[in-house]
């Protein structure tokens, strides 16, 4: 019987030696030491010629086509080219400069008078304009859905002009930082861009909404309120009763003449028993859409309804809130660049129903060939339908 050898034993032993040892057997057991190999110079030599070959075999297969193709792609900066300076403005230094008035002798009025003799380029320069202008009538959904989607230039009266001042020129102080020193420096900014810095500083336009919103939302609390404690307030609307009462009181202080009177009185009772057939339907209108609304909201959700009663409570505080912000938001005004040309005057566009004539005024830029939309101001001056005939009842007019 072999003795099996059970999860938790400790013996070190192989299972044959336990064996013999259970049957009464001797067994002989040795020590045996282990030793490594000593390490030779041939090793040495063998993995040292290995390690090299490897690197370097990496080194020209894969390294150095990569690192020739990173420099191909990104040359870096070239050390004859000059690093622009760093500026740190400082608020409260931006100012405007005279405007500079053009001589003839100036190079932008001389390019100017070589273009006005050129025929072509004069009359590419007015059909950009209005083509510019078909599109964007095009795009308009306003236009296509009443006059048609198929809109094409029919003529136009421009004009060309040379601006007799240079755009304005803004300067701000502040540290300038190159590597060869650190000074107080002057340096010009996009008007732009200061435009957007003191609209962001001083939102003069964003103030006013907040304002006018604080204030309707405020009345119209303090209205409640009163309401709501009996009190009453002298902006408040009359009702129906109280219209058709004060309406009796003036045709009583009349008085006319005793022949009229019983044709009056008559008319009289016709309007009040016609008046009281409108209250009382809208009354019951009124009840109705009450009832329809009641049971629409019984049925609606807990969060449906606490939204709808926040947005009907601020309803007229958003609206006058977006009323003021049109009012005096002022758009980023567009400084045509130097040396460009005015181009202004009417602009027929002919579509299926109607003919289209509009204002336009834009800045052609001769340094880009294009036009600064930026500058680009648009009026719609006349339409006229293609077909026209007389207002009869019940009929709306031909277009």
């Amino acid at each position: 019987m072999r003795p099996s050898r059970t999860i938790l034993s400790i013996s070190r032993l192989p299972l044959h030696v336990e064996s013999r040892a259970a049957r009464g057997e001797a067994y002989n057991v040795q020590n045996v030491r282990f030793q490594k190999r000593r390490l030779r110079p041939r090793d040495v030599a063998v993995t040292f010629l290995t390690v090299y070959m490897c690197s370097w075999m990496c080194s020209k297969l894969v390294l150095e086509p990569v690192g020739k193709a990173i420099a191909e792609a990104d040359p870096g900066p070239d050390p004859d080219e000059e690093i622009p300076p760093f500026f740190i403005p400082f608020p409260g230094t931006t100012k405007v400069l005279e405007r500079r008035k053009y001589l003839e002798s100036d190079p932008e009025f001389q390019e100017f008078v070589k273009f006005c003799k050129t025929e072509g380029q004069v009359r590419h320069v007015k059909e950009e304009l209005a083509y510019l202008m078909r599109k964007i009538v095009r795009g308009h959904p306003v236009f296509t859905a009443r006059y048609g989607s198929d809109i094409n230039v029919s003529g136009y009266w421009l004009n060309l002009s040379f601006s007799a001042y240079a755009p304005p020129q803004i300067v701000r102080s502040g540290i300038e930082i190159t590597d060869d020193y650190i000074a107080w420096s002057t340096m010009p900014v996009e008007p732009e861009t200061v435009f957007r810095i003191r609209r962001a500083l001083w939102p003069s336009a964003m103030a006013m909404s907040v304002w006018s919103f604080a204030k309707v939302i405020v009345t119209d609390d303090v209205k409640n309120a009163a309401r709501i404690l009996g009190l009453r307030i002298g902006g408040n609307t009359p009702t129906i009763e109280e219209l058709l009462s004060q309406q009796q009181q003036k045709l009583a202080k009349l008085s006319p003449p005793a022949k009229e009177r019983s044709a009056s009185k008559q008319a009289q009772l016709l309007g009040d028993s016609q008046s009281q057939k409108s209250v009382a339907l809208s009354t019951e209108n009124s009840n109705l859409t009450k009832k329809v609304s009641t049971q629409e909201e019984l049925t609606a959700s807990p969060v449906k309804r606490a939204f709808s009663a926040i947005s009907e409570h601020f309803s007229r505080g958003i609206l006058e809130f977006k009323t003021k912000l049109r009012q005096y938001w002022i758009q980023t005004p567009g400084f045509p660049p130097g040396g460009s040309i005015l181009t202004e005057g009417l602009i027929e566009l002919e579509a299926q129903k109607a003919w289209i004539v509009l204002y336009a005024r834009a800045f052609w830029d001769p340094k880009t060939n294009k036009y600064d939309l930026r500058t680009l101001h648009v009026r719609l001056a006349h339409v006229q339908p293609k077909s026209l005939g007389p207002v009869h009842r019940g009929s709306k007019v031909l277009r």
